[in-house]
């Protein structure tokens, strides 16, 4: 159906020069988007069909190349053989446990070969993996493995991760936990040796058939969104929705080899055909065109495709979905991953130069950290041809890419709970893919611009109960999927139906329809580019992570004089995201000493990630409440920081000295031009 579409479009761009320069001038851009798009569903189908999943491709990789490098970490090589017969010896010590197909581990661990040989040991006995957020404290920790349905709870090494486990262990009395790293005797009581097991147990594969019941629609694992309204959720994966992760790779290759010359004039079809041909042929790279005249410009495919040769560094934590897509990818095709514990900005570019890495992953923090360093001479020496990643922003994009020398930068949008993606494989700064009327046309599940309202974090109805589109260039609505009726009437997060109801729009544009509501504003250019707005009701976004103003506001009034909390983020000047602040209303006849502010920052060292942190505090005089005493937050939120224009006392959270201080009117400079 697509090719036969195409098709006519080429033919009806031939008509005259008008028409493909005045109506469709964006058409190079969609037509790479279906190239992609099709190639990745093509390859998604047939993997299906015969039931092939992520275990099942990394299992091809090792068979085809097992003595390969597939991780790099600390200097340290493991092929495929080696991760694979830790996998084997994973698999054979869960089952031995008596774990089965359908039953849920919870992985609490740290970026790290033994991460990833666990994941696919327990993928080969089709048991759900439960990737918990190793920055979470005790009680999330215990919610999230609870939430998640495991009887067990494995546990990395590291004594920050063991000391976590431990602290959440009366939470979890169901739960048997196993820990990574250590013997039986370095364990307190209640806690066992997985290291002893793995010790016992065979490196040999367990046949397939064991796993025979897992489909595509099969839960492969969970992956926790980060408390957008609460704690952590998990999210279903299914085996269907891993393989889409790790086809994202499709559109990261570059093959120079491939040159189409085109002397016929673009308006002509015949031209459009060959064009069309060269794409479904799989001819990536520049198509050179030259019209009669011999003049000549260049139409750029930029399209990338992750192959065997490849080296990716990864720095995101693997328990999050980002990291998943070039983890996965690697694992469909062969790729060397270049693994570290945490991102590093001083020896990024080091590790990049050291183990020839041609493709990273990023986050639009991890760019700015990185613009942030010395500038060196050795910044453009390397083999990057590609990035891929989301949050970069417009601002930094160009700078970035023209300082470091890469070729190609792919930004996506995506949520874990979402049911598409969208991604830039144009090259356009700041874009993070394309809603156009020649695509939305050809879309089987139309994405949307809708009008919102900002308090309720809804769209806004007309007068028969509609949403309204958002069409005209530069205006922001709240982007929307359609959820086709097959995947209707199915839970987003596990334990959550309340979440999953409010993600749900229902008779958005007519009766019975349903969109899902990713909370997030959207907007596009004239050629039909999106871009990121920003994210609308309680959430905000802070280092890469989705902060939840009610989780974070229901920590702070823990503290004996702190009343109530309005949490909100604050735009800060040069900085991605929004910085946490949190307007508070102290006990009666109580005052911020220095003694109360040490102790607000110690509890949230203590109960909330690095992330969630408050930046700001603001001590209110007055609760600024609506009559029915909903916390208002629309105008302290546009006050911000600024000590000149706010009358109550302002405080900074100061990493150094280890407590909050003063925001003064001195202060407030220096506060602009520090790192946060």
């Amino acid at each position: 159906m697509y090719k036969k579409i195409l098709y006519g479009a080429a033919g009806a761009a031939g008509a005259s020069v008008v028409a493909w320069r005045t109506m469709f001038p964006w058409i190079g851009d969609d037509l790479i988007m279906m190239k992609l798009g099709s190639k990745a569903l093509k390859k998604q189908v047939e993997d299906i069909e015969k039931g092939i999943f992520l275990v099942n491709r990394f299992e091809d990789q090792v068979h085809k190349n097992p003595d390969k490098v597939f991780i790099i970490y600390d200097d340290n090589l493991f092929t495929f053989k080696t991760m694979d017969e830790q996998a084997n010896r994973v698999a054979n010590a869960a089952k031995s446990l008596g774990l089965r197909v359908g039953d849920t581990v919870a992985l609490f661990c740290s970026n790290s070969p033994e991460f990833i040989w666990t994941f696919l040991g327990l993928q080969k006995i089709g048991v759900i993996v439960a990737m918990v957020n190793t920055s979470i404290h005790a009680k999330a920790l215990a919610h999230s493995v609870i939430a998640s349905g495991a009887s067990v709870l494995m546990v990395g090494a590291g004594d920050d991760l063991k000391n976590t486990a431990i602290e959440a262990a009366d939470d979890m009395e169901n739960v048997k936990i196993w820990l990574q790293g250590c013997s039986s005797s370095q364990l307190p009581a209640n806690f066992l040796s997985f290291d002893d097991l793995m010790y016992r147990a065979l490196p040999v594969p367990i046949d397939k058939s064991y796993r025979s019941e897992v489909d595509a629609m099969t839960t492969c694992c969970y992956i926790y969104t980060s408390g957008t309204t609460g704690l952590p959720k998990p999210t279903f994966i299914q085996q269907l929705k891993a393989q889409a992760i790790g086809s994202t790779h499709y559109v990261l290759s570059i093959n120079e080899n491939d040159i189409l010359y085109l002397v016929l004039p673009l308006f002509h079809s015949a031209a459009c055909m060959s064009l069309w041909s060269a794409l479904n042929a799989g001819l990536p790279k520049p198509v050179i065109l030259s019209n009669a005249k011999a003049s000549r410009i260049s139409f750029h495919l930029e399209i990338l495709e992750v192959n065997e040769s490849d080296t990716i560094y990864l720095t995101l934590p693997l328990y999050h979905s980002a990291a998943c897509i070039s983890l996965y990818g690697a694992m469909r095709t062969g790729a060397t991953v270049v693994l570290r514990k945490k991102f590093s900005a001083s020896h990024f570019w080091q590790d990049v130069r050291k183990y020839n890495v041609t493709i990273f992953q990023y986050i639009g923090e991890l760019c700015r950290y990185l613009l942030a360093q010395k500038p060196s001479e050795l910044d453009r020496k390397h083999k990057v041809r590609a990035i891929i990643g989301n949050g970069l922003r417009k601002d930094i994009w160009t700078e970035f890419q023209t300082r470091y020398g890469i070729p190609f930068i792919c930004e996506f949008f995506a949520a874990t709970d979402g049911n598409t993606l969208l991604f830039n494989a144009s090259n356009k700064p700041g874009a993070i893919g394309r809603l156009s009327p020649f695509m939305r046309r050809l879309e089987p599940n139309p994405r949307r611009l809708v009008k919102y309202d900002y308090n309720t974090a809804e769209p806004v109805r007309d007068k028969n109960g509609r949403c309204i589109e958002v069409d005209r260039p530069g205006e922001a609505g709240l982007f929307i999927s359609f959820i086709p009726p097959e995947a209707r009437n199915k839970p987003i997060y596990r334990a959550a139906a309340e979440a999953t109801a409010k993600k749900i729009i229902r008779n958005a544009f007519v009766d019975g329809d349903e969109y899902y509501n990713y909370g997030d504003l959207l907007y596009r250019d004239k050629d039909y580019f999106l871009y990121f707005n920003d994210r609308i009701g309680d959430t905000f976004r802070w280092k890469g992570e989705n902060v939840s103003t009610t989780e974070v506001a229901n920590i702070l009034t823990n503290v004996d004089f702190i009343q109530d909390a309005n949490v909100y983020g604050v735009s800060v000047p040069g900085q991605d995201g929004r910085a946490g602040m949190a307007a508070l209303t102290l006990t009666k006849d109580t005052n911020l000493s220095p003694e109360k502010l040490k102790k607000i920052y110690d509890y949230c060292e203590k109960e909330l990630p690095r992330y969630a942190r408050p930046i700001f505090l603001r001590n209110l005089e007055e609760d600024i409440l609506t009559v029915t005493f909903k916390q208002k937050k629309n105008n302290i939120v546009k006050e911000g920081f600024n000590p000149m224009e706010i009358k109550d006392r302002l405080y900074f959270r100061d990493e150094q000295s280890r407590t909050y201080i003063p925001l003064t009117a001195d202060v407030y400079p220096k506060v602009l031009k520090a790192k946060l």
